[in-house]
């Protein structure tokens, strides 16, 4: 995931919060726990709970596909008519953990300006509400776990019971009978942990398919070409860069500049002056070739950097507005 993102293309990033990138990347840590570990528990439940049930059709069938069959009820009735609500759940957790993640970057990635404005408690709220609420989708996530978990257990005790009670009431609890309802009896003790189990780990899985979606979808994300391509003209810088009627919008917005030409001599210094939000940045990122323009095009000595962008990024030296000591 790490990997797609920093390959993707430098507009791919105007659409992208960092504090997103850095919430789904440390997602991948969680699917293990919220996704790979339930799903190989519900292999192990279920590999049980069909070995016990082979055994209790030998010795008793039509009582072992009555209990089979109530069993797989039970789960499905506390399985889908809440698989909606928890995968909402899951999602709401997940964005909240982005919040909080957006408040700690933003926060210490500016430090200076809260500090001299003396605005930290404002900061410091926003955080504080934004726990909160992460604390609270939590809280909702492992109640919705646990409620299906003693639904479960109480039922199958209450079913249980009454299955004894209508044997006893009918005069068939005996001999042979009781033995086989002792054996189903103690055989549902640990079922009964299993099926609960199930359950759990099924709205596990739920809750944090979410997280499943967004890391798939960072993975599919569309990476910019960096190979050199065969065949391509070496491109040399030896006499002049052309800016040939270039004209850019971010997405579906307005036009920043538009038909703008330019030509840029070999050793000479432009200084671009304008007010904040003017494209001065925009241009320079568009010579640098990481946005292509809406239209026009940036020559080099009479070639498209784009037919070699590679080769043109290779010549280029970059000082940034903001620095990281690496």
């Amino acid at each position: 995931l790490f990997n797609s993102y920093i390959g993707a293309t430098c507009s791919y990033f105007l659409r992208k919060n960092t504090a997103e990138i850095l919430n789904s990347i440390n997602m991948c840590g969680n699917l293990s726990s919220g996704i790979l570990m339930p799903v190989m528990m519900l292999f192990a439940e279920s590999i049980l709970i069909f070995a016990i049930f082979v055994m209790l059709l030998v010795l008793t069938p039509y009582l072992t596909m009555i209990l089979l069959l109530m069993g797989f009820i039970l789960i499905l009735l506390f399985h889908y008519p809440f698989k909606r609500f928890n995968y909402r759940l899951g999602e709401a957790c997940n964005r909240r953990y982005g919040y909080v993640f957006r408040d700690i970057v933003q926060t210490f990635e500016g430090i200076k300006e809260p500090q001299l404005r003396n605005c930290e408690d404002g900061f410091s709220e926003s955080h504080a509400r934004d726990q909160f609420a992460l604390r609270n989708q939590q809280m909702y996530q492992y109640i919705m776990g646990q409620i299906p978990r003693f639904s479960i257990e109480a039922l199958v005790v209450i079913g249980g019971m009454l299955i004894l009670i209508i044997f006893l009431l009918s005069g068939l609890a005996k001999g042979s009978m009781i033995l086989k309802i002792s054996i189903i009896a103690l055989s549902m003790v640990r079922l009964m942990p299993s099926f609960s189990r199930i359950q759990y780990y099924l709205a596990t899985v739920r809750q944090n398919m979410h997280m499943l979606d967004v890391v798939s979808e960072g993975l599919r994300t569309k990476r910019s070409s960096k190979e050199i391509p065969k065949n391509a003209e070496i491109l040399e810088f030896k006499k002049v860069i052309s800016i040939e009627s270039v004209s850019f919008a971010y997405g579906e917005g307005p036009l920043l500049f538009s038909d703008l030409n330019l030509e840029i001599p070999r050793f000479a210094s432009l200084a671009l002056i304008g007010t904040t939000g003017c494209g001065k940045t925009t241009l320079l990122d568009i010579i640098l070739g990481l946005l292509t323009p809406s239209s026009g095009r940036i020559m080099v000595d009479g070639h498209d950097i784009h037919d070699n962008l590679r080769a043109w990024q290779m010549k280029i030296g970059y000082v940034p507005q903001v620095i990281f000591l690496m």
